[in-house]
């Protein structure tokens, strides 16, 4: 019996050794045709780091600034435009109900003013000065007033269709309404409150109307977003103190 064993033995051992120098391999196996998959933990190299590197900031990021969260709605050479994600405050577009532009208006002075102070003298340093430029309302002809140099401001109804989605109803109008953009957009558009609204049922966290800064069908009125996301391009009368506000600005991102 343990002569056969060896003997079975010397002739695998044979067989194995005539393979090897006739340079012959064993067939592989059905896997071991298969390339491996990757490993989901090996990281691929980096790519060259680009001569234009990224921004600290990309659109639709929220950031934190001064006191506030801020969305940011654009970034151009190292600089974003950011609108507060919530609604801060409620005040009127200016105190009396008259004919007025933005640029002579309350609240533009309370922005560039109260407000703009209410930041460190580092925070400032950041906020960038802007020319804003104010149109007339496309769709009645209000004049928007002379154009501004801001350092903080309202966004423009142009701004608002820019950055929150175009469906066109700002250009040719809507074939549904005389008063209102009302599209496919209107949810980028709502803003929520981040304190209880005055004078109402509404709580912190709900969603509200908030100014733009472009004139109305009346230059005693101001166009607004509703808290439904349409765009009211008739406009509110300008001495409507429970309006919310979203305070825009250009930030250096350095």
């Amino acid at each position: 019996m343990t002569r056969r064993v060896t003997s079975i033995a010397l002739t695998l051992a044979l067989t194995l050794a005539l393979a090897a120098c006739s340079g012959d391999s064993p067939s592989p196996s059905q896997n071991e045709r298969q390339s491996p998959s990757p490993s989901p933990y090996v990281i691929s190299p980096s790519p060259s780091p680009s001569p234009d590197p990224s921004p600290a900031a990309q659109i639709g990021d929220i950031i934190t600034f001064g006191a506030y969260e801020w969305r940011v709605l654009d970034v151009q050479n190292g600089k974003a435009l950011i609108i507060t994600d919530k609604i801060i405050d409620f005040r009127s577009y200016h105190s009396e109900w008259e004919d007025i532009t933005w640029a002579d208006c309350d609240l533009r002075a309370y922005l560039n003013g109260e407000f703009y102070n209410s930041f460190s003298a580092a925070d400032r340093a950041r906020i960038v000065e802007t020319r804003n430029v104010n149109k007339d309302n496309q769709w009645f002809g209000t004049s928007g007033g002379a154009d501004t140099t801001d350092k903080i401001f309202l966004l423009s109804l142009e701004e608002a269709v820019k950055y929150f989605g175009d469906s066109g109803q700002l250009a040719n109008g809507n074939p549904n309404s005389d008063w209102y953009i009302d599209d496919q957009y209107n949810s980028a558009r709502i803003a929520r409150t981040a304190k209880a609204v005055p004078e109402s049922d509404y709580p912190p966290g709900s969603a509200w109307t908030w100014w733009l800064r472009s004139p109305g069908y009346h230059s005693s009125g101001a166009t607004f977003a509703h808290r439904d996301g349409e765009l009211d391009v008739e406009g509110n009368p300008v001495h409507n103190d429970v309006l919310g506000v979203r305070p825009a600005m250009w930030l250096d991102l350095g």
